[in-house]
């Protein structure tokens, strides 16, 4: 294909070529549309039916495949949702749209067709009394208790003697950075032992996740960090 043949299938169009060199159809061509807007366009982009984002902001509709109707439909085919525009916005502008339970947020439009839907509901799925971590025993007072010691600065003495006790080195893999301090018995379980340098052991960041990965958060002990560390000799 050369650029005589692209010229001229624009120009059938009602559309004027700025533009005077074609390399393939994703090259961006300076043209005009029939009602005046100026703008650069590939080929290929107008072939696959996407032509002035002006006109289809202004009318309300972009092209063969995305007119507000369809964007409609494809929104409110999913039970609860409603599509908020009431103008087209041809991609990548986000489409406005309203979940079954209220909340307003805004989608890039090809995301939605492909299954993403409401944050909020998923936060609000997960979080709180419906995470699976939840712990129905504590009473609010326990839990408020929980979340301020770990960020004391009785906390931040713990880990920093546990750090210097191991030559601020991860004790798994040796690395010297995003070092943390691992509970050997876990912080939640073992109230007695949150602030015993003893209890503690030096680990990156990587390794950490990695160990709670494999044994969990809960009533970790001894033999499970002897265990993980000696992965590391025998493999």
């Amino acid at each position: 294909m050369d650029f005589d043949q692209v010229k001229a299938d624009f120009e059938a169009a009602g559309w004027t070529v700025f533009s005077t060199e074609f390399v393939n159809t994703k090259t961006p061509l300076k043209v005009r549309c029939r009602q005046g807007h100026i703008q650069k366009v590939s080929y290929g982009s107008v072939r696959r039916g996407n032509y002035c984002d002006t006109c289809a902001r202004k009318s309300g509709y972009g092209g063969n495949k995305g007119s507000l109707e369809k964007c409609r439909a494809m929104v409110e085919a999913v039970p609860g949702y409603t599509l908020l525009d009431t103008v087209y916005q041809p991609h990548p502008w986000k489409i406005h749209v309203r979940c079954p339970n209220g909340h307003e947020y805004k989608v890039i439009k090809g995301s939605f067709s492909n299954g993403a839907r409401c944050h909020q509901c998923f936060v609000d799925r997960v979080s709180g009394t419906n995470h699976y971590a939840w712990r129905h025993d504590l009473t609010p007072e326990q839990r408020k208790k929980l979340r301020t010691d770990r960020k004391s600065q009785k906390a931040k003495c713990w880990k920093k003697a546990v750090l210097k006790r191991d030559g601020y080195i991860c004790q798994k893999c040796g690395s010297r950075k995003k070092l943390v301090g691992h509970h050997i018995k876990n912080w939640i379980d073992y109230e007695e032992l949150r602030y015993e340098v003893s209890n503690g052991i030096t680990l990156c960041s990587p390794c950490h996740d990695a160990f709670h990965s494999r044994f969990g958060k809960r009533y970790t002990n001894e033999d499970q960090l002897a265990c993980f560390l000696e992965d590391l000799k025998t493999g």
